[in-house]
């Protein structure tokens, strides 16, 4: 009877164990900051896709004709100097962020800093 009871008190704090450990990744997934082109920096390790996805409809995309190959550029048709521009990088950039895909919001008359996306070696190297 003993080791019975022994089992079952050990499942239960395994079940215990279990719900708190699914509570905290819960918790630690919603303390990520929502992606949103209104913060930049939320958009940290973002793929081109999900920074594409984000940008509101109606905005106009077009090709870039900046760096190693073309990024992608999305101008706000109702305010000119408002606009997302996502980029593949440069290998040679002076610029360690700006040698990956990287993104720069344009919002308010100032450009943020380039932007890390997946793949920028410098999400794994931090400056």
């Amino acid at each position: 009877m003993g080791a019975v009871v022994g089992a079952a008190i050990g499942a239960a704090a395994g079940a215990v164990a279990s719900v708190y450990a699914a509570e905290w990744l819960s918790e630690a997934a919603s303390a990520q900051p929502e992606k949103t082109i209104d913060d930049p920096g939320s958009l940290a390790g973002a793929t081109a896709e999900e920074v594409g996805k984000l940008v509101p409809k109606g905005w106009v995309e077009q090709p870039t004709r900046e760096g190693e190959g073309t990024g992608t550029r999305w101008l706000n048709p109702d305010k000119p100097g408002e606009a997302v521009r996502v980029m593949p990088g440069k290998a040679t950039d002076a610029n360690p962020v700006m040698r990956g895909p990287y993104v720069r919001v344009s919002k308010d008359g100032s450009v943020s800093d380039p932007i890390p996306l997946k793949g920028n070696p410098t999400l794994n190297n931090p400056r």
